[in-house]
């Protein structure tokens, strides 16, 4: 980032406006909102991580709460009063993602308190299948009551519960129980290797694959190699697409900034060195893999913390965050924002620039009423009303530094993803 600041850069940004609410059509730039304790939700800092995410040009949010079983035969799921992010906390993410001018997906998931995958979860008596049921339908029907109250834009309806989806009938019913109490568009988050086990894709809106697609044998494979491999899996996902008519979705898919990270994405808790290029490899291929087909409705990288300090160059986690593969998101996504297809309106430009302590906002065929503007921190530094105009000229000095605004259209919010502005 301090090279990126020397340059000082003044970039003009293009951004999309939507009327109304999502389009089948809209392109998902999205990421991963996770915490596992009850109060990192509800902080200043996940007020400036969520910052830190718009300004990478992040246009949607997945915020991930998670109840429990025991383990994965228990017939319970309940809230845990440690893990469970609270609700005071999770309405503080989605309102203050909304604010940054991001939509939200609500993402609830259920995991066992044994460590057992989720993906494990069965029963031998039918009667144990129906209180499972009965109690997953009171989770997620609390969570879409909630998402509902609180404007999320988009609700999964389940994670990788693959030794469930024998049980169609019962997963039918859940998604009806989900639509009686939100209104939006709702997916289903497969695993990688069971998205043809589902056999309800036809009543939700995406399809929803958690893309953890084991890539190559290859400790440091080139990027060709990576390339090459999503050239193997894209006609399989092509065909998915052509069965059932729905756009795709990766609903999580990360890598660790690990040494052969790209052999079983999936691994979160192995070790080993750091491995940046790695990183950067596998984020590079999947943006040169996915950025124009026409089946393929979004991402939501795995993903993104509470803790704006977090990642760095020493850090082997998933979050990009203060390492190079940052940049592939943050040039994806701000320069893939004019190319969404099939909206109600046609893309419209925001020019936002700096000057000799002028900042000026340029704005074609928007009728805007008012625009904030933020530092990385997510410190609001100006805010000023719009008057229908085309351009706005203010005399304030600001340090050089990476700032982003949000433009108010009517009662919709849309980031100008990061503006580079300095002397």
């Amino acid at each position: 980032m301090g090279a990126v600041l020397k340059m000082k850069l003044k970039l003009c940004l293009l951004i999309v406006f939507m009327a109304g609410g999502l389009s089948a059509q809209e392109f998902q730039h999205g990421f991963s909102y996770s915490a596992w304790w009850h109060t990192p939700y509800n902080t200043d800092a996940s007020d400036s991580s969520l910052a830190l995410l718009a300004s990478i040009g992040t246009q949607w949010v997945a915020v991930i709460v998670t109840w429990y079983q025991d383990n994965a035969h228990s017939t319970s799921i309940y809230r845990d009063a440690n893990r469970t992010p609270d609700d005071e906390g999770l309405i503080r993410a989605i309102n203050r993602a909304h604010e940054l001018g991001m939509s939200v997906m609500l993402k609830p998931h259920v995991d066992c308190q044994s460590g057992e995958w989720r993906g494990t979860i069965s029963f031998s008596s039918e009667s144990d299948w129906q209180a499972w049921f009965s109690s997953y339908i009171n989770f997620i029907t609390y969570y879409a009551d909630l998402a509902e109250a609180h404007g999320v834009e988009e609700f999964c309806v389940g994670v990788e519960y693959e030794a469930t989806m024998q049980r169609e009938a019962d997963w039918r019913r859940v998604i009806d129980s989900v639509r009686a109490h939100f209104s939006g568009p709702i997916t289903y988050a497969a695993n990688h290797d069971g998205y043809w086990n589902v056999r309800f894709w036809d009543a939700l809106d995406y399809i929803g694959i958690d893309a953890y697609f084991p890539m190559t044998n290859m400790m440091d494979p080139p990027i060709d190699s990576l390339i090459a491999r999503w050239d193997e899996i894209k006609p399989d996902l092509a065909n998915l697409y052509n069965t059932y008519h729905k756009q795709i979705i990766f609903t999580e898919i990360g890598y660790r900034s690990v040494d052969g990270a790209n052999m079983r994405p999936w691994e979160w808790g192995t070790s080993g060195n750091v491995d940046l290029q790695e990183q950067w490899d596998c984020y590079e291929a999947v943006r040169l893999s996915f950025s124009n087909v026409d089946w393929f409705g979004g991402i939501f990288w795995w993903y993104w913390k509470t803790d704006p300090n977090q990642g760095g160059p020493d850090d082997i986690d998933y979050t990009p965050h203060n390492k190079p593969a940052e940049n592939v998101v943050r040039n994806w996504y701000s320069s893939a924002v004019s190319e969404d297809q099939g909206t109600p309106r046609q893309p419209q430009k925001v020019i936002f620039s700096y000057r000799n302590g002028r900042l000026t906002l340029h704005l074609k065929g928007i009728e805007a009423t008012e625009a904030s503007v933020f530092d990385v921190s997510g410190r609001k530094v100006m805010q000023f009303e719009l008057s229908g105009g085309e351009s706005y000229t203010i005399d304030q000095s600001l340090k050089s530094g990476v700032y982003f605004v949000v433009v108010s259209v009517g009662a919709k919010r849309f980031t100008v993803p990061m503006a580079v502005i300095g002397e």
